[in-house]
């Protein structure tokens, strides 16, 4: 098998073949305040750095070194490249958030995410990449990657416009100016969920955009501006995925998702743990929780990298 072959196989099993809705076919579930992100095609995957290096090198080494000679491989065509580093968090703080919870070891470092216009721009970058770069990309992994999880999964991501949630609740103070309006990156937090044992990633899914995203616009949005679910589908027939849900939260401070976490009562947390268990899987393991630093490589960013060593 060629470099080519033995480098894109796990990116691409099962790609080709895969049947892919055609967004925009189908309305968007029935709660209101519930968008649907419409077209374009999006992958994401999870990488681990490797013992020993710091995540201050892992993210200095991927940002300096990794991003150019991705962009030149597979990142090529994309609209957008944008890699979500994690750092664990406790797990259950929200309904335990005064517990000496141990932060637990997470098996992922970064949350890549690449967004392509359509599927056939994706399989055109594919196609594109030739042997001698993707040998030159495998072999700049192995310098910072940890080779565990190597899946590609699908992104299917649903956002929740929040002005209509904010604007009219007390503690929101329209007055504040934002962080990024001051050239400050915004904070991010994300939790990755399991499902409930017996229920279906579709039963996952509906539940949660009708149901429990409502509990998110009454509890913990208060002063967040964006609330997202990634749903994630494994692009290959192998084993079940870990984890069926990347849900993020951007906020302008710290001490505006501290806000929100302080107005929770004991009632509040106890309704929102009763909710997750009809669907969601709340052993330890079944959850994970993260702060996220994140770093997007435009377009045309793309295409300078892309055009450098062409």
């Amino acid at each position: 098998m060629s470099n080519r072959r033995s480098f894109v196989s796990g990116l691409t099993a099962g790609l080709l073949g895969v049947h892919l809705r055609a967004y925009g076919s189908e309305p968007p579930p029935s709660r209101v305040r519930t968008n649907l992100v419409t077209g374009f095609f999006k992958i994401g995957y999870f990488q681990k750095r490797k013992p020993g290096m710091s995540m201050q090198e892992f993210k200095e080494y991927y940002e300096k070194s990794h991003v150019p000679l991705a962009c030149q491989c597979l990142a090529y065509n994309a609209t957008e490249y944008s890699r979500k580093y994690l750092t664990a968090r406790p797990v259950g703080f929200i309904e335990r958030p005064n517990a000496n919870s141990v932060v637990p070891e997470s098996p992922y470092d970064v949350f890549v995410e690449l967004k392509f216009a359509t599927r056939n721009a994706f399989e055109k970058a594919v196609a594109k990449a030739n042997d001698s770069k993707l040998e030159l990309l495998r072999a700049d992994e192995d310098k910072f990657l940890l080779r565990t999880d190597r899946r590609i999964y699908h992104v299917e991501e649903h956002v929740s416009p929040l002005s209509m949630v904010r604007r009219d609740h007390a503690l929101h103070n329209p007055a504040n100016a934002t962080q990024k309006a001051q050239g400050k990156p915004a904070l991010r937090s994300a939790s990755l969920f399991k499902r409930k044992p017996g229920t279906s990633p579709e039963e996952f899914k509906a539940y949660y955009e009708n149901h429990h995203v409502e509990m998110g616009y009454k509890y913990i949005v208060y002063n967040a501006h964006l609330y997202s679910r990634k749903y994630l589908e494994p692009l290959d027939s192998g084993p079940p995925w870990p984890f069926d849900v990347f849900m993020e939260l951007e906020a302008d401070s710290q001490e505006d998702l501290g806000r929100v976490m302080a107005t929770l009562t004991p009632a509040d947390r106890e309704t929102i743990a009763i909710d997750e268990g009809k669907f969601m899987d709340r052993t330890d393991t079944g959850r994970l929780s993260f702060s996220v630093e994140q770093h997007t490589t435009s377009a045309e960013e793309i295409k300078r990298f892309a055009q450098a060593r062409s």
